[in-house]
């Protein structure tokens, strides 16, 4: 709900920025929490809770910026767009079930690796990109 009445005034970059941030501190903060045993459930949970908010700014901006440039391939470019999101759902699941030690660490620490992975290429390759500007 914020993010649809926020993309209007700012724009869909500025709310995946503010999105790929919020989603990078909540995995540091569950990081933290989990490694160190912070108030138990609720230590994972209240982190986990601003991670899973910000998908809702992260996911609909990233596929409309996806699809921008591809305006005659829509279909298409969603339907990748969607596979890659689901393969790699899977692979991460794969990796957190590998790495499962009875904590939420391997999967804190996956949630990390891909929100600085997002933000990694927020910043080097849409950001550099004049033409996703608004």
């Amino acid at each position: 709900m914020i993010n649809a009445r926020t993309v209007i005034k700012y724009g869909p970059l500025v709310m995946l920025r503010i999105g790929v941030s919020m989603m990078c501190v909540g995995s540091v903060v569950l990081v933290g929490a989990s490694f160190f045993d912070v108030l138990g459930i609720i230590g994972i949970i209240i982190p986990l809770f601003f991670i899973i908010g910000s998908i809702g700014f992260i996911g609909a901006n990233a596929i409309s910026i996806a699809l921008e440039p591809f305006s005659e391939l829509a279909g298409t470019t969603a339907s990748l767009f969607g596979f890659t999101q689901m393969t790699l759902g899977a692979f991460c699941g794969l990796l957190v079930g590998s790495f499962y030690d009875g904590t939420a660490v391997p999967m804190a620490v996956i949630i990390m690796i891909l929100a600085f992975t997002s933000l990694f290429f927020l910043t080097v390759l849409v950001a550099n990109n004049g033409e996703t500007e608004d």
